[in-house]
């Protein structure tokens, strides 16, 4: 890639890509080139107030707040069409020059920028060298963080496992699963765990010396450089991790508390703004979040196998000395017998700051550390717990159970299992489905919802009656209880987008209950799904299809719960 040489007046002002930082010190400017639709400055590498600064400069010699003002690259003065590979440059939010305390958790001290034009980029390795006056042994271990994430500039999805610096080479390297698309920018930040103890007035930034990426060309002013710390013996606060007593959340329960635990603010108050959580089954179920006690704090995000991330809403204040409980709260798509392992995998992956300087807090996480696999009892300092069968529905199909840890009910087609049957226009014209359901729970339950019911009709005569039934399905779709030979009171809701395709409609649909079906302990109850076709101008090619993804929502008088995705179930109904 050629780079178009710019020279800068001496005293011209330009304002940073951030649209706020104004510089005026541009004699210490070498050159610029051309970036994407913006200059990018190589400055003085001793004048480390303004190292590697982004100047939105246009390629036509004007100044804007915003570098999408400026043209399209290639239009204006100088070249850039046909450009491609990384660019590097240091964020204008990387952190300003800070004194640092001994034993503080996860303080950032880097950020880049990186930029890429028009190809697909993987990104194997990123390796940054400790600089300024003082030993690597300040700092125990580096974590790499995918920045910015979220609209608080704080919170950070954590991309590497903490790595120490090599004492010899002054460097760490990050390696693997940093790719971006073709136009993409990304920001990634250091985040250093500070030793315990330090040597006072030691110094130490961040310089980001090299990137390997499959042979693609990169851009930048290397070494990029962070700002310099500056280290302090002065003491800092601690947030202190307990266990809780080991628990039984219910399957297909809805915000069930799959994790328990304690922090204790010490030596200082502590505001606490998010963590991230080591839980190897954060994929497998849904809807997240933390709480304190009965108070939601904020949601949690799965965003790898194994690692939770919960941003609290507002920053939660402990007092000095205080305790408080924490849940993690989720709602369970998995089944009976599997066991949820949670725990704090290293100091990185707490942000508290503390009252007395705003330092960041030291993280004593010994009473709660057991990730992963060391997590293999409720004796272990771990949240660690076993999905309890409770009493949940069941969906059988041809080939047997599905879930052999629940008992209740199941759907197929009415003909006996065929695929296909015929029958003639009338009341009871698609008789679909039985629905067996046996309440197999110690107590008794209540029935609020059946859904996820999905219909895919055709009307090849092009007649309309598809569309009467979707708009009249309260009148048309009934559920009857064949236990008691009465239709169920309740309402039939459609939901969802109404899908048409040719001669075929599709929509979902789902039965409320009104009042709730009660279910006695040991008692046996059959549903029928009756599609009635009455009075439809219905063609003799035309057919229906329901099938369901089987949703059960119903109560033991003390958890909501709600079944598992437990189907598909199908059945076809032709119409002559």
């Amino acid at each position: 890639m050629s780079k178009s040489i710019l020279f800068l007046f001496a005293f011209l002002t330009l304002t940073g890509c951030d649209g706020r930082t104004v510089v005026e010190n541009t004699q210490k400017v070498r050159e610029c080139y051309c970036g994407e639709n913006e200059i990018v400055c190589d400055v003085d590498p001793c004048d480390r107030e303004i190292v590697e600064v982004i100047r939105t400069a246009c390629l036509d010699g004007s100044v804007v707040d915003d570098p999408r003002d400026c043209p399209a690259a290639g239009e204006g003065e100088g070249e850039g069409e046909g450009d491609t590979g990384l660019f590097v440059t240091l964020s204008s939010s990387t952190p300003a020059s800070q004194t640092v305390p001994p034993g503080a958790a996860s303080v950032e001290f880097i950020k880049v920028r990186l930029a890429e034009t028009d190809a697909l980029l993987p990104i194997n390795d990123l390796t940054f060298r400790v600089g300024g006056v003082g030993a690597v042994s300040n700092i125990d271990s580096a974590t790499l963080y995918l920045a910015d994430s979220f609209d608080d500039p704080v919170i950070d999805l954590r991309v590497s496992d903490p790595q120490p610096i090599d004492p010899v080479t002054r460097e760490v390297s990050f390696r693997g699963g940093f790719g971006l698309d073709p136009g993409e920018t990304r920001t990634y930040a250091v985040r250093l765990d500070i030793a315990a103890a330090v040597n006072s007035g030691d110094t130490a930034r961040l310089e980001l010396v090299s990137i390997a990426s499959d042979g693609q060309d990169v851009f930048g002013a290397f070494p990029i450089s962070g700002n310099a710390m500056t280290f302090t013996d002065h003491p800092v606060g601690t947030v202190r991790f307990g266990r809780f007593p080991s628990f039984s959340p219910v399957v297909g329960e809805t915000d069930a508390v799959v994790a328990q635990f304690t922090i204790q603010a010490m030596s200082e108050g502590a505001n606490l703004k998010a963590l991230t959580l080591n839980w190897p089954q954060a994929l497998d179920n849904g809807n997240s979040s933390i709480w304190n006690d009965d108070v939601r704090l904020g949601d949690c995000f799965a965003f790898s196998r194994s690692l939770v991330f919960c941003d609290l809403d507002d920053q939660l204040h402990l007092d000095q000395d205080e305790m408080r409980s924490f849940q993690l709260r989720t709602d369970l798509f998995v089944e009976a017998g599997e066991v949820m392992q949670v725990a704090v995998e290293d100091p990185t992956d707490v942000f508290a700051f503390g009252d007395e300087f705003g330092f960041q807090m030291a993280v004593d996480i010994s009473g709660y550390d057991d990730a992963d696999s060391a997590c293999t009892g409720p004796g272990r300092d771990c949240s660690y717990s076993v999905v309890s069968p409770g009493c949940a529905f069941q969906v059988h199909d041809e080939g047997g159970t599905l879930f052999q840890t629940q008992a209740l009910p199941s759907f197929f087609p009415t003909s006996g299992g065929e695929a296909t049957r015929e029958v003639v226009p009338g009341p009871n014209s698609a008789l679909t489905f039985e629905a067996f359901a046996q309440n197999a729970c110690d107590g008794n339950v209540t029935l609020f919802w059946i859904s996820d019911f999905s219909i895919r009709a055709t009307d090849e005569d092009g007649t309309g009656w598809v569309e009467d039934l979707h708009d009249n399905a309260p009148d048309m779709i009934r559920l009857v209880n064949l236990t008691t030979g009465t239709q169920t009171p309740g309402t039939t809701v459609t939901f969802g987008p109404t899908v048409h395709q040719g001669t075929t409609t599709q929509f979902g649909f789902g039965f409320e209950f009104d009042p709730a079906e009660f279910i006695e302990s040991g008692v046996f109850y059959a549903y029928e799904l009756i599609v009635d076709t009455t009075g439809a101008s219905v063609g003799s090619n035309d057919s229906i299809e329901v099938s369901t993804m089987f949703l059960a929502y119903w109560s033991d008088g003390n958890v909501s719960l709600m079944t598992s995705n437990l189907g598909p179930q199908i059945g076809t109904v032709l119409i002559h």
